[in-house]
């Protein structure tokens, strides 16, 4: 009986331990709080590949080259992706490209869903304070001009999470991140620095492969990016690109660009750029900051001089832009050629507290405190001034008389283009030439004013000799009228007799008779002012 008891005890204890109601799948021999064992946290874990890791063996110290080994990592994958391709903190020499996907051009990519993370976000220093070491780095080994990390699209679904780009100080890469054709993708917390050609850039493949009807780089993500462009002739810290010879199917569109920050160089004579856009559409930038430069760098530029694609870039909205405080101020806006067609790019949110003033090149808007231009083929601008009164806003219109602003649109079609006039300016003068027979009529004034389709006129005449003069007396308008129109006007020496001056039809002349159809005299003086339609 005792021996049946101990039994029966025994296995009672065995089965409290092998199932916990909290945690019934907790391993089996493990005690205590299963739910917070190492063993289970491991077999619950969330699933990543690691680069350190049997079989690949990537060395986070930097002594060896890491290039094969995170190829290899990414390769392991199963062609429609699969766990991220995990870093842990240290320093990963590459010598060569790692290669994200592969496709070419004219072929697309067979693999997709690549991830590459570093275990926290921990970037490259980009300004004054303490020096920082990323937790992870990659660091160039290789040939001067490189490739550091490229996405061979076309692929839907890439990364690059919590990795900084170290391009080198001697021989130093060309691109840090190059993305061909890949869409869809997710990339945070990356930093870059000393990448001689682009930092980061985004273009596409120029030929469709089969089936497919466009390879555009298009719907990618991005956010808390830093990049310091080095102080090397023609350094472009951020590109996007496209196919000049077919941009609306292989370009980069439809992007997202978070918090980017663009460290430019402080020293030396030569031309950089923060950011260049090139044939590219339809992407949203989100809170851009330049710090930096000198008189030669170029903050933000556009570039319309592409063959075939003049149109482009267009259609970009920026969100928050903040240009450089710098003590020489740089270029803050470029463009090079004009932009042709298309539709315009847009600033909504210029910060101005670094003395950044409103964009004055093609294809390029902005709204700031106080302030908003007008956008379209051609260009002008609104000031909004100091509120006056309760209710009673002040507008100061473009000053120079003639400068066409934006179309109109209704639900009913498309209006006219609009053309500002200085409506605070003086009229100005026009040749009338009086005539009335042979008399001899002497011209006081004769001024306008036209706004649109509205003309307003007057004139002041004074018949000095009467030769064959009756009772008709004309004059040459300022602007050809659109329609019939009366003119009234009154003599003010002789009679005080009133008339009128008529256009019956559209014309450029206007016949002045007295009421009555009395006839002109010797020093009459024919004072007449009014409004017409022209043409």
């Amino acid at each position: 009986m005792r021996l049946f008891l101990a039994l029966l005890f025994s296995l009672i204890a065995t089965a409290a331990l092998a199932q916990n109601p909290t945690c019934p799948t907790r391993p089996v021999g493990t005690v205590g709080n299963a739910c917070a064992s190492l063993d289970f946290v491991g077999q619950n874990a969330p699933q990543v590949t690691s680069v350190v890791g049997a079989p690949f063996f990537a060395d986070p110290t930097g002594a060896n080259d890491s290039t094969t080994a995170i190829n290899n990592a990414i390769l392991s994958l199963p062609v429609n992706g699969g766990p991220p391709i995990y870093f842990p903190c240290g320093t990963y020499k590459i010598s060569n490209k790692i290669s994200i996907g592969n496709g070419s051009n004219g072929v697309a990519s067979t693999r997709s869903g690549i991830t590459l993370v570093g275990v926290t976000n921990s970037l490259l220093p980009s300004e004054g304070g303490a020096a920082q070491t990323p937790c992870v780095q990659l660091s160039w080994a290789g040939s001067a001009g490189g490739t550091m990390v490229e996405v061979d699209g076309v692929l839907q679904g890439w990364g690059i999470q919590n990795i900084a780009f170290q391009c080198g100080v001697s021989n130093s890469a060309g691109f840090g991140l190059h993305n061909i054709s890949g869409q869809y993708g997710d990339s945070r917390n990356i930093s870059f620095a000393n990448c001689t050609n682009e930092s980061f850039g985004s273009t596409t493949w120029t030929t469709l492969p089969a089936g497919f009807t466009s390879v555009n780089a298009l719907h990618n993500y991005y956010s808390n990016v830093t990049i310091t462009v080095p102080n090397v002739s023609n350094a472009i810290g951020m590109a996007l690109r496209g196919d000049t010879s077919n941009p609306l199917k292989s370009d980069t569109a439809y992007e997202e660009y978070h918090n980017f920050k663009f460290v430019m160089p402080n020293t030396g004579a030569l031309t950089t750029r923060g950011l260049y856009i090139g044939p590219s559409d339809s992407s949203y930038f989100h809170d851009f900051h330049f710090v930096g430069g000198v008189a030669q760098t170029v903050e933000l530029t556009f570039d319309f001089s592409q063959t075939g694609a003049a149109a482009f870039p267009q259609g970009h909205v920026f969100v928050g832009l903040d240009p450089s405080g710098s003590l020489t101020p740089p270029i803050r806006y470029q463009a090079i050629g004009t932009q042709t067609g298309g539709f315009p790019n847009y600033i909504y949110g210029l910060n101005q507290i670094n003395g950044a003033g409103f964009p004055a090149i093609s294809g390029l808007c902005a709204a700031a405190s106080g302030g908003f231009q007008l956008c379209g083929q051609v260009s002008g601008q609104i000031s909004v001034n100091t509120q006056t009164a309760a209710g009673t806003y002040n507008y100061n219109l473009p000053t120079t008389a003639g400068v066409t602003g934006q179309v109109l649109t209704s639900q009913g079609g498309v209006a006219t283009a609009m053309t500002w006039t200085n409506l605070a300016a003086a009229w100005t003068g026009f040749t009338a030439t009086p005539t009335c027979g042979t008399a001899t009529i002497t011209t006081t004034t004769a001024r306008s004013s036209t706004s649109g389709k509205t003309t307003f006129i007057a004139g002041d005449f004074t018949i000095t000799a009467i030769g064959t003069c009756t009772s008709t007396f004309t004059f040459s308008m300022p602007v050809n009228s659109n329609e019939s129109f009366a003119l009234p006007f009154q003599e003010v020496i002789n009679t005080g007799v009133a008339g009128t001056c008529r256009n019956a039809g559209a014309g450029s002349t206007a016949t002045c008779q007295k009421t009555g159809g009395a006839t002109y005299a010797v020093n009459d003086r024919i004072v007449f002012s009014g409004v017409y339609e022209n043409q």
